[in-house]
């Protein structure tokens, strides 16, 4: 039974985890190949690294299990959505020299990525519990 296959939500859904999966393991490589760079500049190398890696596996973990179409996939995305966002929040006001630049942009734009994977999130939830039901009844 295909629970989420066929869907454009499903697909760009899972297009999205894979570039957020991506861009993750580039952010620990580039602090891999720039440690004497980012080590001069103050920041934390190790910290770009571990987070990098870790925040990536997270989400090709995401990645397999929406893939493999587990059901409880659209809830750990959600989960996944929102340790991101918060994660995202916590790096700028914490880590930035001045977290104030552009910071219109970066509430609307969180704020709107946030929303919508969120409710792509909670309709494939959505999805699979109307189906359970069904095959229930």
């Amino acid at each position: 039974m295909r629970i989420f296959g066929s869907s454009v939500l499903a697909t760009s859904l899972q297009t999205a985890v894979f570039l957020f999966s991506l861009w993750h393991f580039l952010r620990a490589f580039s602090a891999w190949e720039r440690w004497q760079t980012l080590q001069a500049l103050g920041a934390a190398p190790a910290y770009w690294l571990i987070s990098g890696l870790a925040a990536g596996g997270l989400w090709l973990t995401l990645l397999i299990f929406l893939l493999r179409e587990a059901r409880y996939a659209p809830l750990m995305g959600l989960l996944l959505c929102l340790m991101q966002f918060a994660a995202y929040w916590l790096e700028r006001w914490l880590m930035q020299v001045s977290p104030l630049n552009n910071l219109p942009y970066a509430v609307v734009f969180s704020v709107a990525l946030f929303i919508f994977f969120g409710a792509g999130f909670l309709w494939q939830q959505f999805l699979v519990v109307s189906i359970s039901k069904e095959e229930k009844a």
